[in-house]
C-alpha cells in the first residue's frame, strides 16, 4: 500500500475480518476455539496498526519520511522480499502444525489449518496476479 489512507483502510478490513472470525468462532468445540483465537490474533494485528497509523499520519515530518521511502526502489524491493519470506515461513510452519496434528491424529485442527493455508495461498494468488497486471 503506497498511501497512508489505503493503509488505514487495510487496517480497518482486518479488524473486521478478525471480529467476524472472533465472532463466528466459540468456545463450545476445539475447533471453534481455534477460529475464536485466530479471529482475537488479528483483531488486536488490525488495531494495532490502526491506531498506529491515525497517531501517526498527524505527523507531517513522519508522513514525508513515508511518501519517501514508498518511491524509493531499494526500500520496495526489500519491502516485497520480506513479504514474501514471511509467506512462505507462515506456510511451512502450518504444514509442520498440520503434521503435529496428523501425529496426534487431529483431524478437526488439520481441517482448519489446511483452510488457513489456502485462505493464504489465494490471497497470494489473487495478490500476484493483480500487481502483475499492474506493473
Amino acid at each position: 500500500m503506497k498511501t497512508v489512507r489505503g493503509m488505514i483502510f487495510l487496517s480497518g478490513f482486518i479488524i473486521a475480518f478478525g471480529a467476524g472470525l472472533l465472532i463466528f468462532g466459540g468456545i463450545d468445540t476445539p475447533a471453534n476455539q481455534f477460529l475464536a483465537g485466530y479471529g482475537t490474533g488479528i483483531t488486536a494485528v488490525g488495531a494495532i496498526a490502526l491506531i498506529f497509523l491515525l497517531i501517526k499520519s498527524r505527523d507531517k515530518e513522519w508522513l514525508a519520511k513515508f511518501e519517501m521511502k514508498q518511491n524509493d526502489e531499494r526500500q520496495v524491493f526489500i519491502a516485497n522480499k520480506a513479504a514474501r519470506v514471511t509467506f512462505f515461513t507462515a506456510t511451512i510452519a502450518t504444514a509442520a502444525a498440520c503434521g503435529i496434528a496428523a501425529v496426534r491424529g487431529d483431524l478437526v485442527a488439520i481441517t482448519y489449518m489446511l483452510a488457513v493455508s489456502a485462505v493464504m495461498l489465494l490471497v497470494f494468488v489473487i495478490a500476484k496476479t493483480f500487481f502483475e497486471k499492474k506493473y
